[in-house]
């Protein structure tokens, strides 16, 4: 029965004593895990091509969509909310979308920055 401190006499391994076989087992996990190709931050180093790249922001379709669906649209679909501007419309577009800067289906870089426009009422 092996306990700590007894020599390990298997594997090629003819001398070596465990001391602390937790610290040993954490140093080889540590080795296999940071020398495994698939384990990567997303987009953490471009010149690793097993590196899980982030995916481009596709800009929705916000014309016409409230202010909290359309920041829902714009984060889902990989952007960032711009600047909101506040613009006198028709009763029918108040608090709705007027417009958009990108365009609609652009492909663009993760996190790029969808500016709106919302329609408010008069005065």
């Amino acid at each position: 029965m092996e306990g700590a401190g007894a020599p390990i006499a298997h594997a090629g391994y003819d001398n070596l004593v465990l001391r602390r076989p937790f610290a040993l087992t954490l140093a080889i996990a540590t080795l296999f895990v940071s020398a495994s190709p698939g384990f990567a931050a997303v987009g953490a180093d471009p010149s690793n091509p097993y590196a899980e790249q982030p995916k481009p922001c596709v800009v929705p379709a916000l014309r016409g969509k409230t202010l909290p669906k359309a920041k829902l649209a714009i984060v889902k679909a990989g952007c960032k909310v711009g600047e909101v501007k506040r613009r006198v419309t028709k009763k029918t577009f108040v608090g709705k979308v007027v417009s958009q800067s990108p365009a609609p289906d652009k492909r663009l870089k993760h996190s790029a920055v969808v500016s709106m426009t919302v329609g408010r009422a008069a005065s």
